[in-house]
C-alpha cells in the first residue's frame, strides 16, 4: 500500500511550506514536492496600477528580502522607460543590495542553518534553535547578530526604511549620501570588516565538523544540476550584468541579457502548490537549475576580492568544481559575505 509522509510545517525558513513524500509499495520514492501554502498574487495585484508604485508594492513580497524585490522593480521601470540610472544611483542601489546580502546571509548561516551547524543533525529540537545557540556559544551569537544588524542598518539608511525600502525609483534613487551619512556608513563598514572574517572562520569550521560527523553530506546529499545567476565581466554580480547558465559539469551553456529571460526560461504551474516550476531551455530540452549563493559560486570566475576568492578556491577544493553538495550553501554564503 502506498504511503505518504508529510513534513508540515517546514521549520527554519522564512514563510510557510510543507513537504510531501509519496512512498511506493516497495519502499521507493514515487514522488515528492515542496508545497508553498500562501497565494501571493502580486502579478494580479499590480495590474492596472500606476507604474511608479511597483517598487513599493513588490517590496511587500517578503519581509526578509524586500530590498531585492524593491530593486528588481525599479530596474524594471528603468527598462520600461528606456533610461539608465546615473552612476551614483547605481552604486547606491548596489550598496542597498549588499547591505541586504549581509543581513540575509548572516541570518541564514547563524539562525536558520546555525542550529544544525552548532548542534548537529541529530540534536534535540528543543535545544537546536537560535536560543540554544545563544546559550551554547554566546560570543558567536553576539557577533553574528551584530553583523546582521549592521547589514540591516545599511539597508535602512540607504533604503529609507529597514523593512520595505522606498528610495529606489524609476531612473535612479532618492537617497542622498551626505558627509554625515558617509561617515556613519564607514564606521559600520569598518566594524563589519572586523566581524566577517571571524564569522567566516567559525562558519567554515562548524560546517567541516558537521561533514566529518555526517560524511553522507558529500555523497547522499549531492544534487547535480544546472546553475543560473548574474555575472558581470565573468565575475559574480548581484545587480547588473548578464544571466549565465552552466550545466552540471560547469560548462557555460548560455549567457544572455536579463531582459531576455522569457526567451530562455519556461515557467509552469503545478496543481499541488502555489509555487511555480521554472526550467531553462536549451533547444528542445528543458533543465532544472539552481539559483542563489551556491549557483553563483559555480558559474562565476571569481568575486573580485582577495579574501572571497581565497575562500572560493578552498570551497572548490573541498566540495568540487562545480560543487553540487547542498551543505555547501552555507560556505557559498561565507564567500559572498567576504
Amino acid at each position: 500500500m502506498n504511503k505518504t509522509i508529510t513534513i508540515d510545517p517546514v521549520t527554519r525558513i522564512e514563510g510557510h511550506a510543507r513537504v510531501f513524500l509519496n512512498i511506493g509499495d516497495d519502499g521507493s520514492l514515487a514522488s515528492a514536492g515542496l508545497v508553498v501554502n500562501e497565494l501571493r498574487g502580486f502579478e494580479r495585484i499590480l495590474a492596472g496600477m500606476e507604474a511608479d508604485r511597483m517598487p513599493l508594492i513588490t517590496a511587500r513580497i517578503c519581509g526578509v528580502c524586500p530590498a531585492a524585490h524593491h530593486l528588481a522593480a525599479s530596474k524594471a521601470l528603468d527598462n520600461a522607460a528606456g533610461v539608465t540610472a546615473p552612476q551614483a544611483a547605481q552604486l547606491l542601489r548596489e550598496l542597498l543590495c549588499l547591505g541586504h546580502l549581509i543581513h540575509s546571509h548572516v541570518l541564514s548561516i547563524f539562525v536558520l542553518e546555525g542550529p544544525d551547524l552548532v548542534f548537529g543533525l541529530d540534536s534535540d529540537p528543543a535545544e537546536s534553535n537560535v536560543a540554544g545557540i545563544v546559550r551554547a556559544n554566546p560570543e558567536l551569537a553576539k557577533k553574528a547578530l551584530r553583523c546582521r544588524t549592521l547589514g540591516q542598518k545599511i539597508g535602512e539608511m540607504v533604503g529609507g526604511r529597514g523593512i520595505h525600502p522606498v528610495t529606489s525609483v524609476a531612473g535612479g534613487i532618492s537617497f542622498v549620501l551626505d558627509n554625515e551619512k558617509k561617515n556613519q556608513l564607514q564606521t559600520w563598514i569598518m566594524e563589519i570588516n572586523e566581524l566577517v572574517p571571524q564569522l567566516a572562520v567559525a562558519a567554515k569550521d562548524l560546517l567541516l565538523r558537521l561533514i566529518d560527523q555526517h560524511p553522507s553530506l558529500l555523497s547522499d546529499w549531492v544534487i547535480p544540476s544546472w546553475h543560473v545567476g548574474t555575472v558581470q565581466d565573468g565575475k559574480a554580480a548581484m545587480l547588473n550584468g548578464n544571466l549565465r547558465a552552466v550545466d552540471e559539469k560547469g560548462k557555460v551553456r548560455a549567457e544572455f541579457p536579463t531582459g531576455d529571460y522569457d526567451k530562455h526560461l519556461e515557467e509552469t504551474v503545478v496543481d499541488w502548490s502555489y509555487m511555480k516550476e521554472v526550467r531553462i531551455l536549451q533547444g528542445e530540452d528543458r533543465f532544472d537549475y539552481r539559483v542563489g549563493p551556491l549557483a553563483r559560486v559555480n558559474l562565476s570566475e571569481g568575486f573580485g576580492t582577495e579574501a572571497a576568492d581565497f575562500e572560493l578556491a578552498s570551497l572548490r577544493k573541498l566540495g568540487g568544481d562545480p560543487c553540487h553538495a547542498v551543505a555547501f550553501q552555507a560556505y557559498a554564503r561565507v564567500v559572498e559575505i567576504l
